[in-house]
């Protein structure tokens, strides 16, 4: 029979801020099972890799880990790759971040496994061909893409073999083809059957070597994994019978490829990820046009002479698709421009802090989790947050600059202090996209407007358990404006938050996403001050009355408080009746065992109730998991409504709703006649618990 080289790799994966519970358990029900397999099976050449937020977990709770990975080193049964050390995607990042990225990495395992990474993981597949160089001049000499990838390039997909080399202005490094067949043989599959795939392609040629790359999750972590995985034997199975087979199956690792093979050839792979994750990407219409189309193509005769090349989207286009990722991103780079004016011991605090935000997994969202996770969010922020507050020692009172941070091609506003963020948008209703207390380490606007997801055949099934694969069609409300702070609507006066949770309720004005003037600012180290304007209408039994809407911002010497009065004029000839609602949605950690709620006057509510209305002046979030008390004080008495921001999530094959923000609205009933205005203001104040 024919030679066969298989090379197995793991990479364990877990981002910045997840809950020390599941990084617990993915220990229990994966990574030390596995650990333990390969210990058990000398024969088992692997290659392993690990993100950063892992190896610091266990330094800190299970050292004996390192340890027994070092002995696995000594007896040289293991390779371990570098990644970016917080596994951001290094093709979005700058050269110095990249390189910071990796040196950290190396670093670290050069102190704590006494290892010398010569190959790296290339973090969600995101390619750049830009990457080379960056590799090379780390030290790093390999790494592995899918191997549709390679056929981008014009390579046939069931003639990839080996190793091929890329360069990049001279540096040269080596692509290895991962290999779906053999993934969707294995942890899902029998083990007879991964045989009897590997014995037939070993008939195709003599001397092959195939590279099967998987993320250590789907062999423990995944449902019903750890049963099928390790509790029924399988993965001992799989061990013994491949050691077994070392008559005609070796099993390598990367490195030992490249001591005594040739690249098959030079290739060049265009930039960009895999195509679900392209597919992903692409704004809700395209996405659901990209889905059919690929399923009506799915189903030609001839479909595999066109699937390989219908491919849509790139990992950039999720800051297009979701502000709220841009929003992180841009901020990162902000603080990172800040960073060349401070002080070198600034630097070396700060620097860590934004390498950290750069973790890639909150900035995107396939089928489930990463952006959708609030506890991901809010580890981004923190981390962006706690590097602005060392930076905002060199700030003196309020001061009021314009740039366009989120790079959306229009100017916003920004209201520093040291001990404040606020990003006012005049492009988009004058709102106000983030609200930063910087000692607190926390944004009130990080919440997550309600996105449709349909993820209909955007799936890899072969990568998938059978028993999962089934119709995903999102069901959950969506928006059709971004959720910020002090957005302005017009309503009908019977307007109620079942109907704004429900997106039924009638919006009268052209205000909410609409673009305001400034026509005042003022910016004292004791205060400031900025008036918004915007020449609007009414639209109402197809009648158009002109409204004009005055909108101030007031920061002063109560630092938590920000005040914003309302002026609406009514220029029209007609009088004019309706409410007008100011929208504050905020995002404060919650827990249900914490007593966090929300207060409308005097009812109380939980902040996951579906719908909640009431009339006074003021609403109150409690979160006593934050330490901190939001209130919103209306100076007239007002319509109070309140509702969540939900948004869908499956695990286990259960699907539950999860909190991404409060939408609280303070609507103000008014009755104006011709050429007459009305004033209205409310205070934002927090204080801590």
């Amino acid at each position: 029979m024919n030679h066969l080289n298989l090379i197995l790799s793991l990479h364990h994966h877990q981002p910045i801020g997840n809950f020390p519970e599941v990084l617990e358990l993915c220990y229990t029900r994966c990574y030390e099972p596995l650990l333990k397999a390969i210990e058990a099976h000398p024969k088992i050449n692997i290659t392993l890799s690990y993100s950063g937020p892992i190896l610091q977990f266990l330094l800190e709770k299970h050292p004996e880990y390192l340890e027994r990975l070092k002995c696995l080193i000594e007896r040289d049964q293991i390779e371990i790759l570098s990644d970016g050390f917080y596994e951001p995607v290094l093709a979005e990042l700058p050269e110095e971040d990249r390189i910071g990225q990796l040196r950290k990495m190396n670093q670290w395992q050069a102190e704590h496994l006494g290892y010398a990474p010569h190959g790296v993981w290339t973090a969600e597949g995101v390619w750049s061909p830009s990457l080379a160089q960056t590799y090379f001049e780390n030290g790093l000499r390999y790494t592995i893409l899918r191997a549709g990838r390679f056929v981008y390039a014009g390579e046939k997909e069931n003639e990839l073999n080996g190793a091929f080399v890329t360069e990049h202005l001279g540096h040269p490094i080596y692509l290895f083809p991962n290999d779906t067949n053999i993934l969707k043989r294995m942890p899902f599959g029998k083990v007879d059957d991964l045989l009897i795939y590997l014995r037939r392609v070993a008939n195709r040629r003599n001397e092959q070597t195939f590279t099967a790359a998987d993320i250590a999750e789907r062999w423990g972590v995944w449902p019903g994994t750890f049963d099928s995985v390790h509790q029924s034997g399988y993965l001992s199975e799989l061990f013994t019978t491949l050691s077994d087979a070392s008559g005609w199956l070796k099993l390598i690792r990367f490195k030992d490829y490249l001591l005594s093979h040739k690249p098959t050839r030079l290739i060049y792979i265009p930039a960009g990820s895999r195509w679900e994750m392209g597919a992903w990407s692409l704004p809700d219409g395209s996405r659901t046009d990209y889905r059919r189309a690929r399923r009506n193509l799915a189903i030609r005769h001839d479909s595999h002479l066109f699937l390989p090349f219908f491919r849509s989207g790139s990992f950039a286009s999720f800051k297009a698709r979701y502000h709220e990722a841009n929003q992180m991103h841009k901020k990162g780079l902000w603080l990172k421009k800040l960073l060349k004016d401070s002080s070198p011991s600034q630097i070396d605090e700060c620097q860590d802090l934004l390498w950290q935000a750069q973790c890639n997994t909150a900035y995107w969202f396939g089928t489930s989790g990463g952006l959708y996770q609030p506890h991901l969010r809010q580890a981004i922020w923190k981390r962006l947050l706690h590097a602005e507050s060392i930076l905002a020692a060199n700030r003196n009172g309020w001061n009021i600059s314009s740039h366009d941070i989120n790079a959306d091609g229009q100017e916003e506003v920004l209201v520093t202090h040291p001990k404040i963020f606020c990003g006012i948008h005049p492009a988009y209703g004058g709102s106000c996209f983030e609200y930063s207390l910087l000692p607190k380490h926390l944004n009130l606007a990080s919440h997550l407007t309600r996105h449709s997801e349909s993820l209909s055949g955007l799936t890899d099934d072969s990568l998938i358990p059978p028993s999962d694969l089934q119709e995903q069609e999102d069901q959950s409300k969506s928006d059709w404006y971004k959720r910020h702070l002090f957005q302005d609507h017009l309503f009908n006066r019977h307007t109620h938050s079942e109907d704004l949770f429900e997106n039924k309720a009638v919006e009268l004005g052209d205000f909410i996403d609409q673009p305001y003037e400034i026509v005042d600012s003022q910016n004292l180290s004791n205060r400031a001050l900025i008036t918004l304007e915007r020449k609007g209408g009414l639209y109402r039994n197809q009648m158009h009355q002109k409204v004009t809407l005055r909108k101030t911002y007031h920061w002063g010497a109560e630092t938590y408080q920000l005040k914003v009065v309302y002026q609406i004029i009514n220029t029209s000839d007609l009088p004019l009746e309706a409410i007008l609602a100011t929208e504050v949605n905020l995002h404060l950690p919650f827990s249900k065992q914490s007593n966090d709620r929300i207060i409308l006057e005097d009812r109380e509510t939980s902040p996951t109730e579906i719908s909640f209305d009431g009339y006074g002046k003021k609403i109150v979030y409690h979160s006593q998991t934050a330490g901190l008390e939001v209130q919103l004080l209306s100076e007239q008495e007002a319509n109070l409504w309140c509702y969540p921001l939900m948004s869908s999530e499956t695990n286990d094959k259960i699907s539950h709703e999860v909190l991404q923000g409060n939408a609280l609205l303070i609507g103000w009933p008014f009755d104006i006649p011709p050429k007459d205005a009305k004033t209205f203001s409310i205070k934002l104040q927090c204080a801590e618990l």
